[in-house]
């Protein structure tokens, strides 16, 4: 059950990274190693960033930690900046650690999303560590689940160390592993999630008309063409072609707008 949690984190991780990167990186699950706290400290290297989460309905507490070079490259890939070698690994400015939050706040969601059970589990970020080697989070006599990923991009590969506490996530996955139909449902769970964020063409119908085709190659700036919709009749809304909903324009700040007012046909 570990297993398919870590192997479908990196999927949904590698989908909702790919979405705001400018190059795109892979993800895999590489190794799941129960240890103890000295092992998990060697994870833990200094000029790592660690990404303090609370993971279950219990707030388990977890730690991501990335590595320099992952963090240099993530920020790279964030801002579109040119190059073939590994950045110069560096601590973020409070800046750039405001815009790696939109990167963390997804791994918290495809860890979350990720879990398999019938239904999604909590995952929360708290925050971003610059020296994750001196954290008080994780208790020293505790026994852990040192899970490495692959991380996969444009300057070369990189580990990515996942750490979560044993006796906490056995005991949550032990809960939701009686039912015969757990792999199944956790199989349609992340299935269905990748199938909501599809993206899909909306198209807002403004209205129609027709005119002879001399007049419509006659057309020049300035021309005004009447449409046959009444400008109290509301819009119709198609999703993929399909009309689904109607509404009225608006404005959203210096943007175009569509408020939804009922469904298309009723």
């Amino acid at each position: 059950m570990l297993q398919k949690w870590c192997q479908a984190t990196c999927v949904v991780l590698q989908e909702q990274w790919n979405e705001v990167l400018k190059n795109p990186i892979q993800l895999a699950c590489h190794e799941i190693r129960p240890c103890e706290y000295q092992g998990v400290a060697s994870a833990m290297q200094p000029g790592s960033l660690g990404l303090h989460l609370k993971v279950t309905p219990a707030r388990v507490p977890s730690i991501v930690v990335l590595s320099g070079r992952t963090t240099q490259g993530l920020l790279a890939d964030l801002l579109d900046i040119p190059g073939t070698e590994w950045p110069e690994e560096r601590e973020l400015t409070p800046v750039e650690s405001s815009m790696m939050e939109v990167l963390f706040e997804r791994v918290a969601f495809a860890i979350g999303d990720s879990y398999p059970g019938a239904q999604s589990t909590p995952c929360r970020f708290i925050e971003g560590m610059n020296r994750p080697e001196r954290t008080r989070i994780l208790s020293a006599q505790a026994e852990y689940y040192l899970i490495l990923l692959n991380f996969t991009c444009r300057f070369g590969t990189e580990p990515i160390a996942w750490i979560l506490p044993r006796k906490e996530v056995d005991e949550q996955l032990e809960d939701g592993s009686h039912s015969p139909d757990s792999d199944t449902q956790a199989g349609l769970s992340v299935l269905e999630s990748l199938a909501r964020r599809i993206p899909v063409d909306i198209t807002f119908e403004l209205g129609s008309t027709e005119i002879p085709m001399s007049a419509a190659m006659n057309l020049a700036l300035g021309d005004v063409i009447v449409l046959d919709n009444s400008i109290y009749r509301p819009l119709t809304m198609s999703v993929e072609n399909i009309p689904k909903w109607q509404g009225y324009p608006l404005r959203k700040g210096p943007r175009q707008a569509f408020q939804v007012s009922e469904k298309a046909g009723e």
